[in-house]
This record gives structure tokens, sequence and C-alpha cells, in this order.
């Protein structure tokens, strides 16, 4: 698998992430909000270190 499929995947679950987040907030679960919502920023960190690695020589 390609670091291209590699990122295309991980901004995939970062956004379901996202959207489980606010559907817990929206019926008051709001720590299983902030927690899906730190796992998505670190998703977001490793989709980072994905793109530079596709991006290098």
């Amino acid at each position: 698998m390609g670091n291209r499929t590699v990122v295309q995947r991980l901004a995939s679950i970062a956004h379901t992430m996202r959207e489980e987040a606010q559907e817990h907030r929206r019926y008051g679960r709001h720590l299983e909000a902030a927690t899906l919502e730190h796992c998505s920023e670190m998703v977001g960190e490793v989709q980072k270190q994905a793109r530079a690695g596709e991006e290098a020589p």
C-alpha cells in the first residue's frame, strides 16, 4: 500500500471520528466526544507524517 493510499485512508478515518464526536456531543456524551476528537487529532498527525514521506524523494 502506497503512502497516498495511507494518507487517504487516514483522512477518511479522521473524518469519521469527527462525525462520531459530533454525534456523541449532541447526546451529552462529552467524554466520548473528547476522546474521539483527540484520536482524530492523533490520526491527523500520522497523516502528516505519511504525507511527508510521500513527498520525500
